[in-house]
């Protein structure tokens, strides 16, 4: 196994993890994700998925796609319950144009794979119609 595949296979299983934390609905573990009151440093560890998810997007390589969709299903267990908290930071953070940017690019996939399912389709009933 090459070593980024090695790496990406590590991190989605450090994501699906922090999934499991998660889940529940446990609220105060949901909040020590972003914020962790007693220690001396705190780490907003919910921000640094959302990070991950901006990287994997820029990137634009399809071996992060496992990656990405467990980041999102990361991110939804910490802010199901609901949690307030965790749900402002992710709206005053990069997370709605990360989203808004995967779903136009998501939308221009299916469009086209739409546009060619449909020329294909009318070009399998105009061959028919010409055998016939």
């Amino acid at each position: 196994m090459e070593l980024i595949g090695f790496e990406i296979d590590e991190m989605a299983r450090i994501l699906r993890l922090l999934q499991l934390f998660a889940e529940g609905h446990y609220n105060e573990l949901q909040n020590y994700v972003r914020q962790q009151h007693n220690n001396y440093h705190s780490y907003d560890i919910l921000s640094d998925i959302i990070n991950l998810l901006s990287i994997y997007m820029q990137t634009k390589d399809s071996r992060f796609f496992e990656s990405m969709m467990q980041c999102f299903d990361t991110i939804t267990e910490y802010i199901q319950g609901p949690c307030y908290e965790n749900q402002v930071s992710i709206i005053q953070g990069s997370f709605l144009d990360i989203a808004s940017s995967l779903f136009s690019v998501i939308s221009k996939i299916a469009f086209s794979k739409f546009n060619f399912e449909c020329v294909f389709s009318k070009t399998m009933c105009w061959s028919k119609r010409e055998q016939n």
